[in-house]
């Protein structure tokens, strides 16, 4: 274009003096009234000292409407002055990159400049280095914008449009560039330009935070920079920025929104992770992100829903404990935990499980829940069992059967891990102990170690599949049909453990397989758990059993087994009642009240409950009320005991008959003797009575016992010859003879004729 040209130009928009005022309304251009003083003087002519820019300003516009727009946003007064006039080409020069302002520049440059005017759409001074301050932290090294470091500019700077009114304001503005600095990391004062990382980075952030509406309002731009400053010492440099990006991403959710529940639970996780600084330091937000958050990422997607997120924060409330700060030892035993889950387990259940340690329910596990937590989870976790992977190949012939799966059972990180039947029977022992609160009580929780621990035989506080199964079996026994182990069952149930395990209290796998065994006995309906009767019988029966040293030994184990399986019913379990007046009959041989038997009394009760047993191994009621007779007759104290045996007997109710408290009972000489006479009676010898011989044996003692029912030690003697006399010598090897000969003495002694001859 020539200098006339120009010349004739700016002459003829002088001369017109006012042009349209055309508002920038959603991008068009309305005609409104005349309203603007153009850049010319009086004259009609560009001033010289302007022709610089009226130049540029031609030449970037080429008459578009925006620069109509732009001057009059620039002009204070309708007239540009030239302080104005170099401020707007500066901000032009700024879009005009190349020298080129296309279409959509010249758009952007007008919708950031509105953006900056404010209300009155008048740019002022602060507004100006506002505006020229942002644009400068986009235009990089050359000062410059391109269209998509333009287009980038704006969209972030609309966002803090908080109330969304088409401007910012001075506190919209100011928040804007708080996060600006804050991105541009650690530069000088006079270079916070961003580079592209950075400008991506935070456009990212703020999208996580900008909502439905794709902008910020100012609840979430606060609740944005707090959390980006805990990140921070003084600006954010890459590898924090890389470490607050993931953490946003994974707290944002599949839905990318960091709305104010998303962002509250991620403040309260970062203040239970930051040290007493109350700032992420680069190694804390480190070990937040990768040793905490990706591990509750369960579906691997990157993004923590919901309900991973609630169990994330959940599980470090636990084990930051009640000082709320997650030291090294409270991540290291947290992750013992988690280390224990493996995909195939819900989250949730783990969290279940720690819970229940928790006993005050107030989300905080102290020193020594912790530590029953961690021992008990390490007890059910079990062993690492090892094989060598190449077995097959070691031994192709031997091994041919041997699954790949039955080999992964066996690799040692695999192992290392809950598995499901385990985690489930460990819940199962928990509940046992756990009390009417579900919640165990530190008291509660140290019992249940020391039963645990009584079952690790080789004492590495990991149980194999057999270990855990024996722990699961006797609690379960010992819970009894409401499914809680209270202080008497525990009591109990130590005892029982204490009768198999030995010296050392430990119970070996042949031990725990024999008390099972033995419990299993007095299961009377085999439901797999004890009322009160059942236990109650088990532990007397053991303690008798076990003798003075109060541990059973695989004989007294046997002669228990033995005497108890004469006590099954007619279902092949044990009859409880049966089993009541065995163990009241028992009582009567603890001469000394101990609480245990000698050998010798163990012999004894042995015999007698064989004798009376009979040929078909079984007591009936009657063999029973027999037994107790014969007892006794021959116990010279114990009248009131034995008759109230028998009397429950005969009145069907053996269920809880009276045999507390009673101070006499068969002296050993007692036993011994009543064992000689008994042993006389066994006619055929094969240690069972048949009816017809304990019928004549109750009889004979009945009829020398005389009127006070008790055998002198002279009625006894008595009896002795009169036994001596009628059965002796091959008379009794027949059967039928045998049973003659007891009906002629019988008859001899209902008449009293019988004499020392």
């Amino acid at each position: 274009m020539s200098a006339m040209l120009l010349q004739i130009i700016w002459l003829l928009r002088g001369q017109v003096a006012v042009w349209a005022h055309r508002p920038y309304v959603s991008g068009k251009c309305q005609k409104q009234p005349p309203s603007l003083i153009l850049l010319t003087s009086n004259r009609g002519k560009c001033p010289g000292s302007l022709h610089k820019e009226c130049s540029f300003l031609e030449s970037a516009f080429r008459h578009a409407t925006e620069l109509d727009m732009l001057i009059d946003i620039f002009s204070g007064n309708q007239t540009l002055t030239e302080k104005e006039a170099q401020e707007l080409v500066q901000i032009t020069r700024r879009f005009d990159q190349h020298n080129i302002l296309t279409p959509t520049k010249r758009k952007l440059l007008l919708d950031t400049v509105i953006m900056f005017a404010g209300e009155d759409k008048k740019l002022q001074r602060d507004e100006f280095e506002g505006m020229t301050k942002v644009i400068g932290s986009f235009s990089g090294a050359d000062k410059s914008l391109s269209e998509e470091e333009a287009k980038t500019m704006f969209d972030i700077v609309k966002k803090f449009d908080f109330d969304g009114n088409g401007w910012l304001d001075g506190e919209e503005l100011k928040e804007l560039e708080a996060l600006l600095k804050l991105f541009a990391g650690k530069k000088s004062k006079q270079d916070e330009e961003l580079n592209a990382h950075e400008i991506k980075d935070m456009e990212e952030v703020i999208d996580l935070f900008d909502g439905k509406e794709n902008r910020l309002t100012k609840p979430r731009f606060d609740r944005m920079l707090n959390i980006t400053n805990i990140f921070k010492k003084e600006a954010l440099r890459m590898t924090e920025r890389s470490v607050l990006l993931s953490t946003l991403r994974y707290f944002a959710g599949p839905n990318r929104d960091m709305g104010e529940c998303e962002a509250n639970d991620l403040l309260e996780l970062v203040g239970l992770m930051k040290g007493e600084d109350g700032i992420l330091d680069a190694e804390e937000a480190n070990t937040m992100l990768t040793e905490i958050i990706k591990l509750f990422d369960t579906d691997n997607n990157g993004v923590l829903d919901e309900e991973e997120r609630k169990l994330l924060l959940k599980m470090v409330q636990y084990f930051a404990g009640d000082d709320k700060n997650m030291e090294e030892t409270d991540l290291i035993d947290m992750k013992k935990v988690i280390d224990l889950f493996d995909e195939k387990h819900e989250f949730d259940i783990m969290v279940e499980a720690v819970n229940v340690f928790d006993h005050n329910g107030d989300g905080k596990l102290k020193k020594e829940e912790r530590d029953n937590l961690l021992l008990t989870l390490q007890y059910f976790a079990g062993e690492v069992k090892q094989i060598d992977n190449n077995v097959k190949e070691h031994d192709p012939e031997e091994n041919a059967d041997l699954e790949d799966h039955e080999l992964q059972e066996h690799d040692p990180e695999e192992n290392s891990e809950l598995e499901d039947h385990e985690l489930q029977e460990m819940n199962l022992v928990v509940g046992y102990f756990d009390g009417v609160d579900n919640k165990l009580s530190t008291e509660e929780a140290l019992i249940m170690l020391e039963v645990l621990n009584m079952f690790d035989g080789d004492r590495n506080q990991k149980f194999d599949d057999v270990e855990r199964d024996d722990v699961v079996k006797t609690t379960r026994f010992f819970a009894g049909v409401d499914g809680k182990i209270d202080k008497d069952e525990i009591a109990d149930m130590k005892k029982v453990i204490g009768f198999f395990s030995g010296e050392d209290k430990i119970l070996q796998k042949e031990e725990a397989t024999s008390m099972l065994t033995t419990i299993e006995l007095f299961d009377s309906d085999g439901n797999g758990s004890l009322d009160d009767q059942e236990r109650t019988i088990l532990v007397q029966s053991c303690r008798y059993f076990a003798g003075d040293d109060q541990s059973l030994d695989p004989r007294e184990l046997s002669d228990m087994t033995e005497v108890f399986s004469y006590c099954d019913g007619e279902d092949g379990w044990l009859n409880m009642e049966k089993a009541q007046a065995a163990v009241d009959i028992i009582d009567l041989f603890d001469s000394d009240k101990s609480g245990g038997l000698s050998d010798e009394e163990r012999g004894h009760v042995t015999k007698t409950f064989k004798f009376f047993a009979g040929e078909d191994k079984k007591l009936d009621a009657s063999e029973l009320k027999d037994m107790a007779a014969i007892t006794k007759l021959f116990g010279h104290k114990d009248k009131d005991l034995a008759s109230a045996v028998v009397h429950h007997i005969v009145k069907g109710n053996i269920k809880h008959p009276v045999a507390q408290n009673h101070q006499n009972r068969l002296s050993v000489t007692e036993a011994r003797e009543m064992m000689e006479i008994l042993e006389y009676f066994d006619l055929d010898l094969n240690e069972a009575f048949d009816d017809k011989e304990r019928d004549a044996l109750l009889t004979m003692a009945k009829s020398f016992a005389g009127e006070d029912e008790k055998l002198s030690q002279e009625e006894i003697n008595e009896m002795r010859k009169v036994i001596k006399f009628f059965l002796h010598g091959d008379n009794v090897r027949s059967k039928a003879k045998a049973h003659d000969l007891l009906r002629d003495m019988l008859t001899h002694v209902s008449v009293g004729q019988y004499n020392e001859s």
